[in-house]
């Protein structure tokens, strides 16, 4: 079966902060999962979101379709549904970057086309 994705190796350090972020969005998904559903996010939990975002774009910038990321409203809060649209839109960035940097065929256990490494 043909890929429609054009595959690439990647430095490293990609594969790492791509694991961390990875965590960061289940573990920040499970803490907003415990809140009332319509209570905005404040304080240093809206400071952590915020700054967890721009390392989400950070990573994924020069991805196809990365422009599209949801960028937050600026504020002391954030509103519920932009929230959950903006982490809606990290979680597919994230999918879309493993996609494009990992082959099941490579040479490593977890998939990943790293770069120095054979394909």
């Amino acid at each position: 079966m043909p890929s429609f994705i054009e595959k690439s190796a990647i430095p490293g350090h990609q594969v790492s902060e791509h694991q961390r972020l990875s965590e960061q969005l289940e573990e920040l998904q499970f803490e907003l999962s415990l809140r009332r559903e319509n209570d905005p996010v404040t304080g240093l939990m809206a400071v952590a979101i915020r700054r967890f975002m721009a390392d989400i774009y950070r990573l994924i910038s020069r991805e196809p379709g990365s422009r599209s990321l949801l960028r937050l409203p600026a504020g002391a809060e954030i509103a519920p549904e932009p929230l959950r649209r903006a982490l809606g839109d990290a979680e597919a960035g994230l999918s879309a970057f493993r996609r494009a940097h990992s082959d099941p065929d490579s040479f490593r256990e977890d998939g990943w086309l790293v770069q120095g490494l054979p394909a």
